[in-house]
């Protein structure tokens, strides 16, 4: 694969299990800097697993708006949403929509088109949760836990080096989703 100057194309690089559901693996590559959406919007590519993969990203979504740096963190889930295809867990620590810098985390289902943020689930957002404080940086550490708390399904955690959550002094936080 490839992008454009300044994209910090390959910044991070995992697994993405079989996105498109045939027999081989595909990667997920995060280009946190690319400037295709917005400046510094950043943009996660899958390449699909080949015997002569392609050079581009057979599958991408960019962020939403400039400085988001989608893709400054990825992991693979698992199947999380039952298609029997891999997802992948993706943090913006710098997307502003809930305040400067404030970041969002997203799952981009496995097998899903191409596109920016809206072909992606925003990870939920509320007053009394991580990603809404200005300056949280929530997605700047993703990873998928695999069944965390036993229960047979797939858990994840979102993580802002930055962020306060009650004492307004930043000592930063990891929020653990254990889905059912």
């Amino acid at each position: 694969g490839s992008s454009p100057a300044l994209s910090q194309y390959g910044w991070v690089v995992r697994h993405a299990g079989r996105w498109d559901n045939d027999n081989y693996d595909d990667l997920a590559i995060g280009a946190p800097t690319n400037n295709q959406a917005g400046s510094e919007a950043g943009r996660v590519e899958i390449v699909y697993g080949d015997p002569s993969p392609s050079s581009t990203g057979d599958r991408y979504a960019t962020g939403s708006t400039g400085g988001d740096l989608l893709g400054y963190a990825l992991d693979n889930l698992g199947d999380f949403t039952g298609n029997n295809r891999d997802d992948l867990l993706i943090g913006a620590p710098f997307f502003a929509g809930d305040g400067t810098d404030a970041g969002r985390a997203y799952i981009y289902e496995g097998g899903s088109n191409s596109g920016t943020v809206s072909v992606l689930d925003a990870l939920p957002t509320d007053p009394l949760m991580p990603g809404t404080q200005a300056f949280d940086r929530f997605g700047f550490a993703v990873a998928g836990t695999g069944d965390f708390d036993g229960d047979g399904f797939a858990d994840y955690a979102v993580c802002a080096p930055s962020g306060n959550i009650s004492n307004n002094a930043p000592a930063g936080y990891c929020r653990l989703w254990a889905t059912d």
